[in-house]
């Protein structure tokens, strides 16, 4: 009888003692707003979170919306996506500890022009306008950094519109696992790297902007080339160097 393969990822739950306080300060001292403050002040930014736990698969806020609060993830993980004209669900981006989201008028925007998805069990710290207004009073260098963060997501959303117009699917797919393999990868024996994320071939897809029959393909080339590996919602990259070497535009 053939054994079922079992999945690698590391599957997380939603356990109240993992967002502890030191995890949550730990956090907030990458996140870009707050990185010029010290540890005294970071601990005053906590104070002023509120602490929301999602299941995998539920919404943290959805497009549209007002935009009343700006998000952090401090444990798991999440995906910002946004629909087209079509009505075709575009996976932007993965979102890690340390990562914000979301908006606030204060920042230019009145609705949430993304949607916000728990891909595993998640766990964010958000600020309302009042909390960031207060945050904004008492640590003006969270003024100046918010400029950078502003400036920088700007230039990524340039950066994205040129790669998806000038790649092949192959070379777009390839480039979202390199990506994957930086910001989510585990290494393994043997030197391989696990994309410790639960995507589906149409995650992908909506990642790179191709059709799922063109991943499915792609990830089989791949595979028969003995660049990755691959099973139900999960990837492994073995040669890393080849890899980016078909992602390169």
């Amino acid at each position: 009888m053939a054994t079922r393969r079992r999945t690698p990822l590391t599957i997380e739950s939603n356990d109240p003692h993992v967002c502890t306080p030191d995890v949550r300060q730990h956090v907030l001292a990458h996140v870009a707003f707050f990185r010029d403050l010290t540890a005294d002040e970071i601990v005053d930014i906590d104070r002023h979170c509120r602490v929301e736990d999602f299941d995998a698969g539920n919404a943290v806020h959805l497009a549209g919306q007002p935009a009343r609060r700006l998000f952090v993830v401090a444990t798991g993980s999440a995906k910002l996506t946004r629909s087209t004209l079509d009505g075709v669900e575009v996976l932007l981006d993965v979102l890690l500890p340390g990562d914000h989201f979301g908006a606030l008028p204060v920042l230019g925007s009145d609705a949430y022009t993304d949607s916000v998805w728990a891909l595993t069990p998640l766990c964010v710290l958000s600020l309302d306008i009042d909390a960031f207004d207060d945050i904004l009073d008492h640590h003006p260098s969270v003024a100046r950094a918010g400029l950078g963060v502003m400036a920088r997501r700007l230039e990524g959303s340039r950066s994205q519109a040129y790669a998806l117009a000038a790649a092949t699917a192959e070379q777009r797919v390839a480039a979202a696992l390199v990506m994957l393999a930086a910001r989510t990868g585990v290494r393994r024996a043997g030197g391989t790297i696990l994309l410790d994320l639960p995507l589906s071939r149409d995650d992908l897809a909506a990642l790179t902007g191709t059709a799922s029959e063109s991943v499915s393909r792609t990830l089989a080339r791949l595979k028969r080339d003995g660049l990755i590996d691959t099973g139900r919602r999960w990837v492994t990259v073995r040669d890393l160097a080849a890899l980016e070497q078909v992602a390169t535009i």
